[in-house]
């Protein structure tokens, strides 16, 4: 599993509305200026995650976007799950993967299952505002 720019990149759109989520609708501009994103590339999440509803949207001369809820509500596994569609180690686990012909006789799909559990409890045990205040993250 490797988690590509797109995932990144959404959880520091998401984080950035989160720190200024008192300052109302953010601007795109605004957002790309502080994380450094192009604006073509964050049009596009932006537009993933507004079709989520995790954002909302104004549109207008103060328009820009907000978080749709509190910082808290977020998991990092599901900003990620939406932008990255899986967070499966191996292809035989994501979602609408075929049935391996080999899953009754494979060894190591236990061990693929137990990854992908752990990965999946470790980030859906995450908010937004744990990782933005540094609660509940395990470095070691």
């Amino acid at each position: 599993m490797k988690v590509s720019t797109k995932g990144r990149y959404a959880l520091r759109v998401m984080i950035d509305l989160a720190q200024h989520k008192d300052e109302g609708f953010i601007s795109l501009k605004e957002i790309a200026d502080r994380q450094e994103i192009s604006m073509k590339y964050l049009e596009m999440i932006v537009g993933i995650l507004n079709r989520a509803g995790y954002v909302q949207s104004l549109r207008g001369k103060s328009g820009g976007y907000r978080l749709s809820k509190n910082s808290d509500e977020y998991t990092i596994g599901a900003i990620l799950k939406l932008t990255e569609g899986s967070m499966a180690p191996v292809s035989c686990l994501e979602k609408d993967a075929d049935i391996c012909k080999r899953a009754e006789e494979c060894i190591t799909l236990p061990l693929w299952k137990g990854l992908d559990k752990v990965i999946d409890d470790y980030l859906e045990n995450i908010s937004l505002k744990d990782l933005i205040h540094g609660n509940n993250i395990k470095a070691e």
